[in-house]
């Protein structure tokens, strides 16, 4: 991670070093998109005489809401370098809750939830880092971001657990975020005027090594948390 935010600050400075060197290109932007959300975990366990690994994967579908900001300053007519700060929300469902269970001795469990019993999903992301821009003209700007992705995204079943007073229902949450990379790339038609339509596609991927469950912090091997988004827009130029 240090190694990614020392690229990360180096490319910022490669950015303010043009800064002063042609026209600025400012904007902001308000997007509505379709996200799709991941995340896969492995737990590894020894026991005596064998080992157990148990895998669990989860994903989800959300309408999203997007607020970015994009500045880029021109070499020329058709290239520019700057940066991007970009914030994305999304509320959807769950579709998919499976885990997988096995062991050295050959040993295999699998499972996964009705899909009458996948819930709520929600997410919130960011990114921010160095940004290219490539200008055709009055007709159309390509816009490429990369940089640090941050943020969580949040899954969930409600099911009827028996117990001994009967049937409760029950909901399980998991959430799993942390730091990350991220990329976008986007569209902007008709860049010189006041306001302009974009589309663009947006992803994350945020490594870590634990996760929360019914807001209980559990250890992990690994988890790899992946956010993608396709979106429509407006951007407000300047």
């Amino acid at each position: 991670m240090k190694k990614v935010i020392g690229v990360f600050a180096a490319l910022c400075v490669m950015a303010g070093s043009v800064f002063a060197r042609g026209a600025y290109d400012g904007d902001i932007q308000l997007h509505l998109g379709v996200g799709l959300d991941s995340a896969a975990m492995e737990k590894s366990e020894s026991f005596t005489g064998y080992t157990a690994k148990v895998n669990t994967e989860v994903s989800s579908i959300t309408f999203d809401f997007d607020l970015s900001t994009w500045h880029l300053f021109n070499f020329n007519d058709v290239f520019g370098l700057g940066f991007v700060v970009g914030f994305n929300g999304g509320i959807g469902g769950t579709t998919k809750m499976a885990w997988k269970s096995s062991d050295s001795l050959g040993n295999t469990v699998s499972g996964q939830m009705k899909e009458k019993d996948l819930f709520l999903a929600a997410h919130f992301n960011g990114i921010i880092g160095p940004a290219v821009g490539i200008n055709l003209g009055n007709v159309v700007k390509f816009d490429i971001g990369l940089g640090l992705a941050y943020g969580f995204g949040m899954f969930s079943s409600e099911y009827l657990d028996e117990g001994g007073d009967g049937y409760s229902r029950t909901t399980d949450m998991y959430i799993i975020g942390g730091v990350g990379f991220g990329a976008e790339v986007q569209a902007k038609f008709v860049p010189n005027s006041p306001v302009s339509p974009v589309i663009g596609y947006r992803f994350a991927v945020i490594p870590t090594k634990s996760y929360t469950k019914n807001f209980e912090k559990y250890d992990v091997d690994s988890v790899a948390y992946v956010n993608n988004e396709i979106y429509v827009g407006i951007s407000f130029n300047w």
